[in-house]
């Protein structure tokens, strides 16, 4: 059985395993190492989103504490923005 990190990181010899079990795997395996760059590229963008809207989110705490509303309601807004 192969793994997603074994197809990662040596796609030419999984598909020179793939070949000597007579099953031309060339299209495949490149399919699959394509879709988890996208993937990995999405859950990183996905991940730094959410990591600044935690940021965001403890400053507005700040602000209200400090009876900041004005900067507070400024900070809110961009949150719904990268929601």
């Amino acid at each position: 059985m192969l793994t997603l990190s074994q197809i990662r990181e040596n796609p030419q010899g999984v598909i020179e395993i793939l070949s000597k079990k007579n099953f031309d795997g060339k299209k495949i395996v490149i399919d699959i190492v394509e879709t988890d760059k996208r993937r990995r590229s999405w859950q990183f963008e996905s991940d730094s989103k959410q990591s600044e809207l935690k940021d965001i989110s403890r400053e507005i705490g700040d602000l209200m504490k400090a009876g900041k509303k004005d900067e507070t309601q400024a900070k809110k807004q961009k949150t719904i923005q990268l929601k």
